[in-house]
């Protein structure tokens, strides 16, 4: 599932093959967005439904949800419907990353604003069954882990070199902050930070990670490159 900015706002569906050393993408379909909704993360259910964040509705920006407002919603497609209906009750402060447990009975949401991960229940999505706060660190993107738990990435709130803490700045989004990935144990609900590092002009805003072996790969909307390191 990929969120597409391009032509159309919508998510992408495509099936992923590989033989031997060459891995091949196959585009299956999509499911556009409602009109005027930009999308953010997008995670596939077992029954091929979709769950989709939307960060910001129109008219809104990432200052309301610094300071609290909520922005943003879950949306989901079923197989064979028309179109995506939002979820009500999953409504929070910059609304980011999602990821659904195995089962696809609970999903969690990465809320920026508030700093904190969210899990509800998809049978029952009117609120939050839980959240984990997170400290300083506003969390990006979500990957469930093989043996359950959820993997967190995070850049930075305090930065000396950008001024203080994340706002509306000028010149900040290019302004480089460290950042965090932690683990969630969703059954405990406690965290643990697995890496961190300090900023880097070259990477900035990490916003996306998966563990490999020993391996941490992470990713960045604000760079042209991917970023891998050893952990513990």
């Amino acid at each position: 599932m990929v969120v597409n900015h391009g032509a159309r706002e919508a998510i992408e569906v495509f099936e992923v093959s590989q033989t031997g050393a060459s891995v091949d993408l196959t585009w299956v379909g999509c499911a556009p967005m409602p009109q005027g909704l930009v999308a953010n993360s997008a995670v596939a259910l077992p029954d091929g439904s979709i769950l989709a964040t939307v960060q910001t509705y129109p008219g809104m920006t990432p200052q309301d949800y610094r300071q609290g407002r909520n922005t943003g919603a879950v949306y989901l497609w079923k197989v064979g419907s028309p179109a995506f209906i939002k979820l009500a009750g999953t409504e929070l402060p910059g609304n980011n990353g999602i990821e659904a447990s195995g089962d696809g009975r609970t999903f969690y949401v990465a809320a920026t604003g508030a700093r904190a991960v969210y899990a509800f229940s998809l049978a029952d999505p009117g609120g939050p069954l839980w959240n984990v706060p997170l400290g300083a660190v506003t969390p990006d993107n979500l990957h469930l882990m093989a043996d359950g738990r959820l993997l967190v990435t995070s850049s930075k709130l305090y930065e000396a070199s950008c001024g203080g803490p994340a706002g509306p700045r000028p010149g900040e989004p290019r302004c480089p902050r460290g950042y965090a990935v932690a683990a969630i144990d969703t059954t405990r609900r406690t965290v643990e930070v697995i890496a961190e590092g300090p900023p880097n002009a070259l990477f900035m805003a990490a916003s996306a990670s998966a563990l490999l072996g020993e391996t941490l790969w992470l990713g960045t909307p604000s760079g042209d490159r991917l970023a891998y390191r050893k952990v513990p």
